[in-house]
């Protein structure tokens, strides 16, 4: 089966901004790496198949995949969040409550997040996420397509809410997907999280 792109896909993009991060956290082969939203493994192949160690999230078996769990990612990730370097959030929509409890859960020490989010997407729709709608502090806000205005700052305060855990901003780089008219951004952080 062919790799068929769906409107959140700028495949190059992405690799790009992996291929950063990985690069600013030290070097695939040196790195441990966890795919919470797994798919058919294209971004594994272009990117993590050198990995000391890697394990992804589905919910479809995929027993051609060895190092691929099938289940709920959110439950997945509360047993398995220790001992990764790179957590990736490949969400077709959004990536923030994943990342959230990334940051939550996992201990302490340096490590990345690179995140495909579509919260844009929802927000020209004229809706907010449940947790952005946490996160940003604008809950009380009614749903609207004027919504998409606050995007860059909902998107800066759902980072922030990392703080409150303890971890760091190091650096960071954001890409929008290729396809002008996609909504679509990628994000990659370099994070460190302080021990308790």
């Amino acid at each position: 089966m062919g790799y068929k792109p769906t409107d959140n896909s700028d495949f190059e993009g992405k690799v790009q901004l992996r291929q950063w991060l990985l690069d600013q956290l030290g070097g695939v082969k040196k790195l441990g790496v966890l795919e919470c939203f797994g798919g058919e493994g294209h971004l594994h192949d272009a990117c993590y198949t050198q990995a000391k160690k890697h394990m992804a999230f589905e919910l479809r078996a995929m027993p051609h995949r060895p190092t691929w769990i099938s289940g709920d990612n959110q439950i997945l990730l509360e047993k398995h969040v220790q001992g990764w370097d790179l957590y990736d959030l490949d969400a077709y929509a959004s990536p923030w409550y994943m990342a959230h409890s990334v940051c939550r859960l996992r201990g302490p020490g340096r490590f990345g997040i690179v995140a495909t989010c579509c919260t844009n997407r929802t927000l020209r729709a004229g809706n907010m996420m449940g947790y952005e709608r946490f996160a940003s502090g604008y809950g009380k806000l009614p749903n609207s397509p004027l919504l998409v205005r606050f995007y860059d700052d909902i998107i800066r305060c759902v980072v922030n809410e990392w703080f409150r855990f303890g971890v760091q901003f190091e650096k960071g780089k954001r890409l929008r997907s290729a396809a002008r008219s996609s909504p679509t951004r990628y994000y990659a952080f370099v994070l460190n999280k302080q021990g308790a």
